[in-house]
């Protein structure tokens, strides 16, 4: 159980990329965007599976580690990325700015992404993400309207 745990808190492993593993399991979540791009429902859906997949595991890495947000951790960025995607169409542009605004967002830690990320349970690890990819799913909406990325 701890194997799979590790392999679902690592997102197969792309938290153990040594440098940035962030941005690798950010990737992560770019690959099942691009499977469910244009459809809300199993954009949503993917949304949940992670979601809950990811506060299952994520306490083993707490205590595997001995720190509150371990940086083999990148489910919480894959689901960051998933909101920062979601109804967002799919096109290179989207993507290289979604991508983009999430890291920026996820790295600086907007208000009131910090504070959340404080909570010292498997809802701040994620949460916090959860929070950066809405503030970047609302940057790239406005990108589309005022400049007309597509």
């Amino acid at each position: 159980m701890k194997s799979l745990k590790k392999i679902i808190y690592s997102f197969g492993y792309l938290g153990f990329v040594p440098k940035c593993p962030g941005t690798f399991g950010t990737l992560g979540g770019v690959v099942i965007w691009v499977f469910v791009a244009g459809n809300i429902f199993w954009h949503g859906i993917a949304c949940l599976i992670v979601l809950f997949f990811g506060l299952w595991s994520v306490n083993e890495a707490v205590k595997i580690y001995h720190h509150q947000d371990p940086q083999v951790v990148v489910i919480d960025e894959v689901m960051g990325f998933l909101v920062a995607s979601f109804a967002i169409g799919f096109s290179w542009q989207t993507l290289m700015a979604t991508f983009i605004l999430f890291r920026v967002f996820d790295i600086i830690k907007p208000f009131p992404c910090r504070d959340i990320e404080a909570l010292r349970s498997p809802w701040g690890i994620i949460l916090d993400d959860v929070m950066a990819g809405f503030y970047a799913n609302i940057s790239v909406r406005a990108l589309i309207y005022f400049w007309n990325i597509s």
